[in-house]
């Protein structure tokens, strides 16, 4: 993990088992970088599995002093390209990365660049088939699927609880119907083995996350297409 914010530091290191959290992402394509929980200069990793969101404010609307996405120096642009070096350096086998609007407008102040168009070239030069991130790109999957929290309602909200459950309930039975939906399209054997292929490789991921991902490796499979053993990455 990687956190430059210290509020979220403490956070994370109380509720994620992982043995490194980094200060500063422009340092991992090093690889050596800051490790908060030991408090040392360590190696870093080489992992199979990269999940990334950029910070949003240099190419955020409402910034009153926004950046080119291709800017060093800026935040998001600091963000985009320590993540091309992590990828230059460890070679993982799946990037996910968080897809907002802000991404794929063009930005007219910035002779009409498209974050997501420059993303996706540095992507396809060297890790993954530019018609493959298109076609996730273009197809969304349902909001549905995005809205299962497995938490119970804090104790605090004791007022509002019982409908705060009633809504995770049913966004639950959501997401699992959407899941089974698309696996049943899919193959539901072909889902649960690429399903399970995923879950030995003990990521930090949830049971939303696994089921999306194992929907989008079998349609790369189906694509003509071996995830497990080329880079890609799923936007």
């Amino acid at each position: 993990m990687c956190e430059s914010n210290t509020t979220k530091q403490k956070y994370l290191l109380k509720a994620h088992p992982s043995p490194y959290l980094f200060d500063n992402m422009e340092d991992l394509g090093s690889g050596q970088a800051y490790d908060v929980r030991t408090q040392c200069t360590v190696d870093v990793p080489k992992v199979d599995v990269i999940q990334i969101g950029y910070p949003c404010k240099s190419i955020s609307s409402q910034n009153s002093n926004p950046a080119s996405f291709r800017d060093r120096s800026s935040v998001t642009g600091s963000g985009y390209h320590s993540l091309v070096q992590y990828v230059d350096y460890a070679r993982p086998s799946i990037i996910v990365l968080e897809n907002v609007r802000s991404l794929a407008s063009r930005r007219r102040q910035f002779r009409d660049e498209c974050p997501l168009d420059i993303q996706n070239k540095a992507m396809y030069k060297d890790y993954a088939p530019l018609d493959i991130v298109h076609k996730f790109l273009c197809r969304p999957l349902p909001i549905d699927m995005f809205l299962l929290d497995p938490h119970p309602p804090n104790a605090a909200c004791k007022a509002r609880g019982q409908q705060k459950r009633k809504q995770r309930d049913e966004s639950t039975l959501k997401w699992r119907d959407t899941f089974k939906e698309y696996a049943g399209k899919l193959g539901i054997a072909d889902v649960e083995n690429n399903k399970e292929k995923i879950r030995r490789m003990n990521l930090e991921i949830t049971e939303r996350e696994l089921a999306i991902l194992s929907v989008a490796v079998t349609e790369m499979q189906r694509a003509g297409w071996t995830p497990f053993v080329a880079t890609f990455f799923i936007q």
